[in-house]
């Protein structure tokens, strides 16, 4: 009976594993962002974000910092700097679900939303639609502060200023120009950045999933080795 147990485990920790590899292959948005709390994203895409005119190559950044206070609160503070021209605003993606999406005080104002936004003459050259709170001010160095009830996972943001001898000066998540973004495999963290999350449970990193399958084939193997030294 014993052994029959230690196989089924085996089977069953083996079988885990296996489903845990292939988790590389599982989208990064939505999933758990807590392990960048701390984090950056610059232009040109290598770096994560896709930009225009002075904002490309290496023209925009942003970066964040996000904390949980004893209220259980999560503050989102992101400092964003445009290279000579200034932002006019900033669309940070929130999840959207059947809860409502709490805004506390501590947030910059002024702010609207959270709904969705899509191509516009506010927002140019807008790849996909995206469904968050807009950060409605500016300048060429910004700091926008987020304070909700959400957890971090991964999402993308949108950021224009106005024009250059007439072409848009924009920049977002390099994972918006893929239509797919929310259940692409093949995009990487990197083509992200932290944001609140909808609510529901995170996502498992493929990492922390590889971790739990390669420790149950581990647990396994030493109780079979463990019931054959018994039986000897």
């Amino acid at each position: 009976m014993k052994r029959k147990i230690c196989i089924m485990l085996l089977l069953a920790a083996v079988f885990f594993l296996g489903t845990s590899i292939s988790a590389h292959a599982l989208p990064i948005w939505g999933s758990d962002a807590s392990g960048e709390l701390t984090g950056s994203r610059t232009s040109p895409a290598g770096g994560g974000v896709y930009a225009t005119q002075q904002w490309d190559n290496g023209g925009f950044n942003i970066d964040w910092v996000i904390a949980q206070g004893d209220d259980d609160l999560w503050t989102y503070t992101y400092n964003v700097t445009g290279d000579t021209k200034g932002l006019s605003h900033l669309i940070l993606e929130v999840t959207e679900d059947d809860d409502p999406f709490n805004i506390y005080s501590g947030t910059s104002i002024p702010y609207e939303g959270p709904r969705e936004w899509s191509l516009s003459t506010s927002d140019p050259l807008m790849p996909n639609p995206i469904y968050g709170v807009k950060f409605d001010f500016g300048d060429t160095k910004v700091t926008y502060t987020m304070v909700t009830d959400r957890a971090p996972i991964y999402g993308v943001f949108y950021t224009k200023d106005g024009k250059d001898g007439g072409a848009d000066v924009v920049a977002w998540s390099n994972a918006l120009n893929s239509s797919d973004f929310k259940t692409s495999g093949d995009l990487t963290v990197t083509d992200f950045i932290a944001r609140p999350d909808g609510g529901g449970a995170p996502v498992p990193e493929p990492a922390t999933m590889l971790l739990l399958g390669t420790g149950l084939v581990g647990f396994a193997v030493s109780q079979r080795k463990k019931f054959k030294k018994m039986n000897r």
